[in-house]
């Protein structure tokens, strides 16, 4: 099931909002998580979905829960 695109626009904006708070650029997440700049930019763009692999590599980057990046995504 695909997360709708404002769904994914909260997400993205989560994701910045805690790369701000931790000084982190979004080329250092990806460093960080494995993953290319390229799909690092989508995610906080919300114009990717990704799984729950990504989400963890996520968290644990910008040593946060899941539940602070999915705040206000998930009713």
């Amino acid at each position: 099931m695909s997360a709708t695109e404002a769904e994914r626009k909260r997400l993205g904006d989560n994701i910045r909002r805690i790369m701000k708070s931790r000084g982190m650029t979004q080329r250092q997440l990806a460093k960080a998580t494995g993953a290319t700049e390229a799909k690092m930019s989508n995610y906080v763009n919300g114009k990717r979905d990704m799984g729950i692999r990504s989400l963890m590599r996520i968290c644990e980057a910008l040593e946060c829960g899941v539940d602070d990046l999915l705040e206000g995504v998930v009713q």
